[in-house]
């Protein structure tokens, strides 16, 4: 009945950030959270916004992304989440056309996983604003759903008349019942380089997407995004490090001149934010591979103050450890949905011993600086669940002694 639940346990247990994060559960990042919200609402007002969270391993960057994720589908954006591979070249991030497609294939929103879903809703929506004009079936050409979609288009054609006349053929082909056609036209829009020359051009275009055209498309694609009714587009990219993997400075300069030309807007987008999460080696200072190689974009982020108070407005979101506070929010929050996956009372056997857990992990932390690594407490605390559910006479003293075994397992 709980397999929402139950997926984001079992993710947790292996380390991993949950694709779904039910009531957004909490990481103990309150603050950086309530950041993200209040810039969903400048995107929402039209504004471009260009983030970036630095975090080390296991400090809980992906689930941030995750739950930023989530928040954005429900508050009524688009949202498209990337994880960029060690292997650079998978997705070179110098070469902006083909981000472009990552960004396309990975779309979701509240009406579907796929940039199909989301342009079948778009027609979806026309159709629904004619039908006291129109009593055809989805299915047929009817001059007035044309001139509703061609009206409807004239915003996007002034930033790419290619993907405005691609968007047509496709509502043109699909309505005529050649889905094929409309197939291919879905393809070219997600920026695919396989498609055969002679299929692109039955749908009327040549060649495949360029750089300079991947920027004028993502403007239209939001323009078309809000046409539908939502607020915006919001894009995820995670392990941004991997940038540093790339083969050569030049490839490199290329990937991070992209990522400026986001964050200073040259492209004069609008209703967007990207977010970039990468691990402290990224952002260092003096390190020759990663963003302060490149002059141009570092000495925009950089921490120019270089305090010791936390400032979440800046650039760069830095990521810590957890507080005991927070440390009892995730525990109890773990405790409830383990509860649901699994159909046991796991409260009855945590709660004598919470403070004494909770005390533990305060003492061990103190000596490394008084926070606690995210990703290694929420493995073991799932862990403890787990054993002390299939094992119910383990004790409290027992319980407590499960802790420090994983603790030692870890710093071997």
């Amino acid at each position: 009945m709980y397999e929402e639940e139950r997926d984001i346990i079992d993710a947790l247990r292996g380390g991993k950030a949950p694709e779904q994060s039910t009531g957004y559960m909490p990481i103990g990042r309150k603050d950086e959270i309530d950041e993200f919200e209040r810039l969903l609402k400048d995107v929402e007002r039209g504004k471009a916004v260009t983030k970036f969270i630095n975090a080390q391993f296991g400090m809980g960057k992906s689930l941030l992304l995750r739950i930023v994720e989530e928040i954005a589908i429900e508050h009524n954006f688009v949202v498209s989440y990337i994880d960029l591979p060690k292997r650079a070249a998978d997705i070179p991030f110098n070469k902006f056309e083909i981000v472009y497609t990552k960004i396309v294939q990975g779309l979701r929103s509240k009406s579907g996983r796929s940039f199909k879903e989301i342009i079948d809703a778009w027609l979806l929506n026309l159709k629904n604003r004619v039908r006291d004009e129109l009593d055809n079936p989805l299915r047929s050409v009817d001059p007035i759903v044309m001139r509703y979609i061609d009206k409807s288009l004239e915003h996007v054609k002034e930033y790419s008349n290619s993907f405005a006349f691609v968007i047509r053929s496709y509502s043109l082909n699909l309505m005529t019942g050649n889905d094929e056609k409309a197939n291919y036209a879905i393809a070219w829009l997600e920026g695919d380089p396989n498609m055969p020359a002679n299929k692109r051009r039955e749908i009327g275009v040549k060649g495949t997407i360029t750089k300079e055209e991947s920027f004028n498309f993502l403007k239209a694609l939001t323009i078309l995004i809000k046409s539908i009714g939502y607020y915006g587009l919001v894009v995820l990219i995670d392990e941004v490090e991997n940038i540093m993997n790339l083969t050569t400075g030049n490839l490199r300069e290329g990937a991070y001149g992209n990522i400026k030309t986001l964050y200073d807007n040259e492209h004069g987008l609008e209703n967007i934010m990207f977010i970039f999460a990468g691990t402290p080696q990224l952002f260092q200072e003096g390190e020759r591979k990663g963003i302060a190689s490149y002059d141009a974009l570092y000495e925009r982020i950089k921490d120019v103050l270089h305090s010791p108070y936390k400032n979440i407005r800046e650039p760069v979101i830095e990521l810590e450890g957890l507080k005991r506070d927070e440390l009892k929010e995730v525990s109890e929050k773990i405790i409830e949905m383990h509860a649901l996956a699994y159909d046991w009372d796991p409260r009855s056997r945590m709660n004598p011993v919470l403070e004494e857990i909770l005390n533990y992990y305060e003492e061990r932390a103190g000596l490394s600086g008084g926070k606690v690594i995210p990703r290694d407490f929420i493995r073991a605390f799932v862990d403890v669940l787990d054993t002390i559910q299939q094992h119910p006479d383990i004790t409290e003293e027992g319980i407590l002694g499960l802790f420090e075994e994983k603790e030692s397992e870890w710093e071997l």
